[in-house]
């Protein structure tokens, strides 16, 4: 029998305070956006569609495009986190990734809604 003792091929990594918090508060943002989202559908459905009250909201371009940002935000958030949780050792990376996304998103947004006023 050999006497060298084998190194474990899994290292444990400790998880620090501000680690559970940050990836909390991505998860929490990611819940928020997809609220949101389902919270103008649900409005435009009820007012629009099955005429609940006389109001009329119709579905515009600007709401569109504004429920299109939140479930993409909401989509990426939520991936985000689950990608932190199984990679921790790419932890950074993966958050430069997403506000990479994020910041192309909202400028893509921002210009369409901008083609459309034109």
């Amino acid at each position: 029998m050999s006497k060298v003792k084998k190194k474990s091929i899994y290292q444990q990594t400790s998880l620090s305070e501000i680690d559970v918090r940050l990836e909390k508060i991505i998860n929490i943002l990611g819940l928020i956006f997809f609220i949101i989202s389902i919270t103008v559908l649900g409005t435009i459905l009820l007012f629009d569609f099955f005429d609940i009250a006389e109001m009329e909201i119709s579905l515009t371009r600007i709401s569109f495009a504004f429920m299109i940002f939140t479930g993409v935000s909401s989509a990426l958030s939520f991936g985000l986190s689950s990608l932190m949780k199984k990679q921790r050792d790419k932890k950074r990376s993966i958050f430069l990734d997403w506000l990479l996304s994020e910041l192309l998103l909202c400028f893509f947004a921002i210009c369409t809604i901008g083609a459309y006023q034109w």
